[in-house]
Formats: structure tokens, sequence, C-alpha cells
């Protein structure tokens, strides 16, 4: 064969055969091992229960406004919708208040009135008064003017403070936030009539909450205003503690029973008012036991679709465990399943983590 060709050929069949080694022994062309990544690990814990009685009840916020009109007129304007976060002093509703216009244009015009009558009155009792000086008429003609002058004075007040009445009302026409909350209930549309006294929203401040909880004597006479309890919140996944406002009779005698207001800040956007709220009282009572659950952080906690795991320490890889998650504590989330005390989890890691993948082990964290 030609030697030119040759040289030609060989290349060629190197190219050829160096990819087909490379799979031979399981590794692609070019193909580098991936550095492994620092992780921060944290142990899953166990935590103790705290013994005590449940005692069911609500969740009700601290502050809760039902604003209403004092001005009979149709709703031009209501920007706001239910579910919607407003700040304190808003607007979030405007009344039609065209018939106050002509109305202080009346008031305006009888003020005016007011004010030259009173001029008059007070020219004629000084003429009175000189007149008087010399004589010139009866002393009950001065006591008229005198009289007369105090009704023009009474008159014009009387003109003053009507339209300082219909400035008030005026501003009755637009509607505002007395606190930051959110709106719960919007009972009015553009169009609708308002009409005075009658509620045009429900607004709630959530930022802290109180819990009504029923219990009875015993319970009752266990409790302390300050005392700290447990609560839970069962949809909203929450176990978290409150502190006792108020331990007050729930009826009149001879009706027994107790409610217990306890209150905290609210510890997740997905607690709303009016759910069921468990509220643990205290108890010696030796039939009343104490459990334990598992917690791990709740940034080790990842999510894929509608499923939760957490990604476990198996010496250098980390190893995606899908578990079964409960209520949340603080900064923990109780695991109801896929885990046992001391296991090691990621934290912190995010979506930057695959299964399998090599770690080191960086600082303990939470």
């Amino acid at each position: 064969m030609d030697t030119r060709l040759m040289r030609g050929v060989r290349p060629l069949v190197s190219a050829l055969l160096l990819p087909l080694l490379a799979l031979a022994c399981g590794r692609s062309p070019g193909a580098h091992e991936a550095a492994p990544l620092s992780v921060r690990v944290a142990e899953v814990v166990e935590s103790r229960v705290p013994r005590g009685v449940p005692a069911v009840g609500a969740v009700e916020p601290i502050r809760r406004a039902s604003p209403a009109s004092k001005l009979m007129g149709s709703v031009v304007a209501a920007s706001f919708e239910e579910g919607a976060r407003v700040d304190s002093g808003q607007v979030l509703l405007r009344i039609d208040d065209r018939d106050l216009a002509a109305r202080r244009a009346q008031l305006e015009a009888r003020l005016a009135e007011a004010q030259v009558l009173l001029a008059d009155a007070e020219t004629n009792l000084t003429r009175m008064r000189a007149l008087d000086s010399e004589q010139a008429i009866a002393g009950i003609q001065l006591e008229q003017a005198q009289t007369g002058r105090t009704r023009a004075a009474a008159g014009l007040e009387a003109a003053r403070a009507a339209l300082r009445e219909l400035d008030a009302n005026a501003s009755y026409g637009t509607v505002t936030a007395p606190f930051a909350g959110e709106i719960v209930r919007k009972n009015v549309q553009v169009g609708d009539v308002a009409a005075p006294g009658v509620p045009l929203f429900v607004l709630e401040d959530l930022s802290r909450i109180r819990i009504v909880a029923s219990v009875g004597e015993a319970a009752a006479a266990r409790l302390r205003v300050g005392a700290r309890v447990p609560v839970e919140i069962e949809a909203a996944l929450v176990r978290t503690v409150g502190v006792v406002e108020a331990v007050v009779p729930a009826s009149r005698p001879p009706v027994t029973g107790f409610h217990v207001n306890v209150v905290l800040s609210r510890p997740s956007q997905a607690v709303i008012s009016g759910m069921t709220a468990t509220v643990l009282v205290p108890s010696d009572d030796p039939d009343v036991g104490a459990g334990t659950r598992l917690l791990v952080p709740r940034n080790a906690l990842v999510r894929r679709g509608q499923m939760t795991g957490v990604f476990l320490v198996d010496g250098t890889t980390a190893r995606l465990r899908w578990v079964r998650a409960g209520l949340e504590e603080d900064d923990a989330v109780e695991v109801l399943s896929g885990l046992k005390a001391g296991d090691r989890v990621v934290v912190g890691a995010g979506d930057s983590l695959t299964d399998g993948q090599r770690i080191t082990v960086g600082p303990a964290g939470r």
C-alpha cells in the first residue's frame, strides 16, 4: 500500500478506536469525576411531647373591624378584593357625595346671609347706644337692638356649625383601612347603595392571633395568666407556643365551664381565622402520658411536586429519602415516617443536590 495513504489512515483508525476503548472501560471520552459538593448537615432529633390535656378552640384575630358608612349614597369605587392585604389609612372605598356639594352651596349662602345680618345688627346696636346716651330713644329700643345683635350672632354660629357638620359628613364619603390587615369579607360592589350603619367590609389583623378554647374547672384551675402553653393548628401543620391571656367563665352560673384565651404571633401565613386549634393544658395526671416525636430543620426539606423528602447522608453520598412531614414547630418540622433519630440530613441544599451525588460534610448547622 502507498506510504502516503497509510499515513492518512492511521489517524482515522485511532480516532475511531479511542471512543470504543473508553466505552469498554465504562467511561465516556473526556469524562471527569465531578468534585464532591460541600454541605451542612444536622441530626434528626427526638423531642419530647409535653404532658397535657388537649382543649379545642378556634383561631381569632386580635383586631377585627367592620367599617360602615355614615352617608347614604352609591358606591363609586371599591378598589379591594377579599383576601387582599391593605395598609393602615389606605383608601378602599368612595361613596357618591355630589348631593353634599349642593348642600354646601346652600350653607355657604346661609353663612354669608348670617354675616350680613350680624353686621347690620351691630351697626344698629351702635346707633341705638349713641341715641340712648342722648336720651333720644326709649330704653326698650336699646334692649331690642341688643337682642337683635345676640340673635344675629347666634345665627352666624349656627350657619358655621352646619358647615362644619357638612364637612365632617363629606369626609365619610372616603372610607380608609383603620389598620393594616387582610380583607376577609367584601359586602359591597360599585353601584351598590351604602346605607348608614351597614358594614362595608370586614378587616382582620392577623399579625397576632388569639386562641379561644373551652376548658373544664380542673384545667382552668391549673392555668395562670402569663403561662406558656403548647398550641397546635393541625390544618396549617403548625405546633408552637402561646401565652395565656385570660381564663374566663364561659357562661353564667349554674352552668359551669370556662374559656382560656391564648395569644401568640401568627406562626404561618397558612393560619387564618376560624381554624380549629388545640391548646395543651398542663396536667399532673399520670394517665396523661408524654410522647416523643422526630424533628428535622425546616430547611432540610426538599419538595418535588407533591412529594416531600430529605437528603440523607450515606457516607460520602447524598441519598434522597421521601418522608411524611407533620406539624411545624418554630424552625423545625415533625417527621412522621421515613427517618429515625440520629440520621444525618443535609440542610440548606435547595435544588443544588441530586440523588446519589458525592458530598463532603462541612460544619454542622440547622
